[in-house]
């Protein structure tokens, strides 16, 4: 219960961001779960255990199991909003919710839904981009829309054969990700090394945030929902399950 009794303190708290942590404690508790069944596994292995604890165990394992395929089995039950915050906690970014996806739900399952949350990412940024793009961006240049930048007018090229420059400055340019293409503030910010240090993410956005005017929009939204509205002393607590007096006296043909 160690482990449920601090995820409950850590996702009830008021005094920071909460919906950048809500996806990492699932993966955290999915992978408690897991070791649980394994050990009743190894305990079921071994003949001298006694019985009644392997069952226990058993019991135990099912049970909690049970619950949280209920609210967390498959992708389509959480809401997409729990995959995205991650992405704007730069100590993660997409490349830490890609390999817990693989974690939680597979290799297979994990890339397709890695996949699905980086496009949805970027179909909101192109919203964001068209409500509060900065009034200096000229036509054509850091929009929701990589710009290829044209190479054709090499005097090389004029001979209707490539050179083995323009050859190679090809090859670097699909190895490098595409320098020769306009990245958007969101490109650039994926992009760009994972912070190592335990940050303070407000914080963080906050300093950064001129560097990305549009993204920093889309941080403070996403990061503004609160993972929990209840606090920590009630979410176990059994005073909210006693009837009053008030609902006694209400009758069965009540709703």
């Amino acid at each position: 219960m160690e482990v449920f009794y601090n995820v409950t303190l850590r996702l009830s708290g008021t005094l920071y961001v909460t919906s950048n942590l809500l996806f990492f404690e699932i993966v955290a508790i999915h992978t408690m779960l897991k070791n649980l069944e394994e050990v009743v596994e190894i305990i079921d292995a071994n003949d001298e255990e006694d019985e009644s604890t392997v069952t226990n165990f058993k019991e135990m394992a099912k049970k909690m199991r049970m619950k949280y395929d209920k609210y967390y089995g498959t992708p389509e039950k959480m809401n997409l909003l729990v995959y995205i915050a991650p992405i704007f906690d730069p100590r993660y970014k997409l490349a830490g919710l890609e390999l817990s996806l693989h974690d939680l739900f597979g290799e297979e399952q994990g890339f397709a839904l890695g996949l699905q949350v980086k496009q949805k990412v970027e179909a909101l940024f192109e919203e964001y981009w068209q409500l509060y793009q900065p009034l200096n961006c000229q036509s054509g240049q850091n929009s929701g829309t990589p710009i290829e930048v044209d190479s054709t007018n090499d005097s090389a090229s004029h001979g209707g054969t490539m050179s083995y420059a323009q050859q190679l400055r090809k090859k670097l340019k699909g190895a490098d990700g595409g320098r020769g293409v306009v990245r958007t503030e969101l490109q650039k910010y994926l992009a760009e090394s994972l912070e190592e240090d335990d940050i303070e993410v407000l914080t963080w956005w906050k300093v950064h945030g001129p560097r990305y005017p549009v993204v920093a929009r889309m941080a403070r939204d996403v990061l503004a929902v609160p993972v929990s509205t209840v606090a920590s002393e009630s979410a176990f607590s059994a005073g909210g399950r006693t009837l009053d007096t008030f609902r006694t006296s209400l009758t069965p043909k009540v709703y």
